[in-house]
This record gives structure tokens, C-alpha cells and sequence, in this order.
């Protein structure tokens, strides 16, 4: 194909070439077609409709399931490689009873559960810079990064600024402020409770300066 002449529109027009290489041949398995085109509705059956994650609304019988963009409409292949993975997790729990869907993530510690009086502050390392006066004379990289050497390792000290937030540091703040003692350290992050004299009270999650521990209603 090469660009034409102009169309009405002012664009120009794919044509296609006349030359002898202009059709040529390519072996391969399956064929892909990405032209734009919508989902062709009609073959589902009467009565039925189309809803994200189940199976068609209206049917009797044995289910059908549709995914991809034939599910959603999103448009691009991303969402329909990951809808097409969801459909088929669906049919296998369907079919074999297994449920293969990973689980949820856990929550996230956002800012509202760090506890900012609890860390000392630390200056951020701002690292190396060209001067001006060379910046303007050259296309020279202007940051130039961190220094890591010997004495000054601005990388390392920059990195413990960190809050590490959801992830426990085994400070231990949970331990000291339980009014009921039933929490044990067992090491390597790992803490067990003693629910039988738990009273529920939160202390332990409200202490925990980086959001790991949360409340939960049963």
C-alpha cells in the first residue's frame, strides 16, 4: 500500500501498489483482525444480554459465557486479554467447582495511617548537579545522582526515609500498649494473638505506626 492523492476530505487515500513484490505470501497459525470493528450482537440468542462476569442474562439451561471485548466494549486488547482470563476462571470454577481466582490484596496503608509524630525527621539528599554556568553551554546530564561512596552513602540514607508503609518494622508499639497482653512475638514479622482474651479495643491498630495492623467487624 502507498499514500494516494487526496480525498475530499483532504487526506490521502491508501492505494494499493501495482508492482510484482506488492503481494507477497506469509505462513502462520492464526490470524488476528484489530480493524475497529464492533461486537456482532446478533449471534447470541433471543432474550439473552450481555453482563461483565456472568453468565448471559435470559438463558436456560447450560450457561454461555462471553468475554473480551464481545463483555465489555473497553476497546483495547489489555482489557480484553484480562476479561478474557476472568471468563475463564468463571467456566473453570463452573465446570470443576475449583475456584482459581486469586485473592483479594490486602488493604493499603495510605498516608491517614502513618503516624507522622512517631519518625524523626530527615532531610532528603538532593544529591548532585551540574552548575548552571556549564548547563548553558551543553547538553550535559544536569542531575547526576546520588552519591554512594565510602563515608557518604547518600543512597542508603536517602532509602531510610522510607516509611514502609503496611510493612512491619517489629517495633514492637503494638506489644507495649495492649492493655491485655495477648500478643506474642514470634519473630521474623510474625505475630500471633490470643483471641479468647482479646477484647476487640483497636489499641494494637491505632498504635501501629505504619497502618499494618486494621480492624475488621466479623
Amino acid at each position: 500500500m502507498k499514500l494516494g492523492p487526496p480525498d475530499e476530505s483532504g487526506r490521502p487515500r491508501p492505494v494499493p501498489l501495482e508492482t510484482e513484490d506488492a503481494v507477497f505470501e506469509i505462513r502462520c497459525d492464526k490470524v488476528l483482525l484489530a480493524l475497529g470493528q464492533s461486537s456482532d450482537l446478533t449471534i447470541l440468542p433471543e432474550g439473552s444480554e450481555v453482563h461483565v462476569d456472568k453468565a448471559l442474562a435470559g438463558l436456560t439451561g447450560a450457561p454461555v459465557f462471553a468475554g473480551g471485548d464481545f463483555a465489555t466494549n473497553d476497546g483495547t486488547v489489555t482489557a480484553a486479554v484480562g476479561n478474557g482470563r476472568r471468563t475463564a476462571l468463571h467456566i473453570h470454577r463452573l465446570l470443576s467447582g475449583e475456584d482459581l481466582f486469586p485473592p483479594a490484596p490486602a488493604p493499603v496503608a495510605g498516608p491517614e495511617a502513618i503516624m507522622m509524630q512517631v519518625f524523626s525527621h530527615q532531610p532528603s539528599e538532593r544529591g548532585r548537579a551540574i552548575p548552571p554556568e556549564v548547563r548553558r553551554g551543553s547538553f550535559s546530564e544536569v542531575r547526576l545522582g546520588l552519591i554512594d561512596e565510602p563515608g557518604h552513602e547518600a543512597a542508603w540514607q536517602e532509602a531510610q526515609r522510607c516509611f514502609s508503609c503496611g510493612v512491619c518494622n517489629e517495633c514492637d508499639r503494638c506489644i507495649s500498649y495492649c492493655p491485655e497482653g495477648v500478643m506474642l512475638h514470634e519473630g521474623d514479622r510474625r505475630y500471633s494473638f490470643n483471641f479468647d482474651y482479646c477484647k476487640g479495643c483497636g489499641i494494637c491498630a491505632s498504635q501501629c505506626p505504619r497502618g499494618v495492623i486494621f480492624m475488621r467487624e466479623l
